[in-house]
């Protein structure tokens, strides 16, 4: 089969190196990211008693992709380890792999807010619960406490 990459590349009429310019910029990325990571945690780590752990993939670069094989050197791949399942899912293409997402599908900015009462508490200023508490980085810097 040919690779994804390849496919998505064609699909999109992109050839070569696409154009870092389109009107986004790193705000849009980091912010696309809290909300996926907001909507979304699973664990591709430790499995609870009801799941297998899921196994490590790898996706062949194409030969001279421009920006993860420049030389082309043909031997690149991106690796990933695919998330825990359900021990009972995943048994033929009609019952697919089914993934326990840990948080709720609600953008409620738990990731600033912690997402268990343990957390929240730990982050809430004990004096004014309303706010944050404060923190600071190695260099004097305020920050949230972790």
């Amino acid at each position: 089969l040919p690779n994804e990459r390849y496919i998505s590349n064609r699909l999109f009429g992109i050839e070569g190196v696409v154009n870092p310019n389109l009107l986004l910029n790193l705000l849009h990325i980091g912010i696309g990211q809290c909300i996926s990571h907001d909507i979304q945690t699973i664990s591709s780590f430790n499995p609870r008693e009801n799941e297998y752990e899921g196994e490590y993939v790898q996706i062949p670069i194409p030969r001279g992709d421009a920006f993860f094989d420049p030389y082309g050197t043909g031997n690149k791949f991106f690796t990933f380890k695919r998330t825990n399942y359900l021990k009972d899912s995943g048994t033929n293409a009609s019952h697919p792999r089914e993934v326990v997402d840990l948080v709720s599908p609600v953008l409620d900015l738990s990731i600033t807010y912690g997402i268990s009462q343990d957390v929240l508490t730990k982050l809430r200023n004990d004096t004014h619960p309303q706010y944050l508490k404060i923190g600071h980085t190695a260099i004097g810097e305020k920050s949230l406490p972790y």
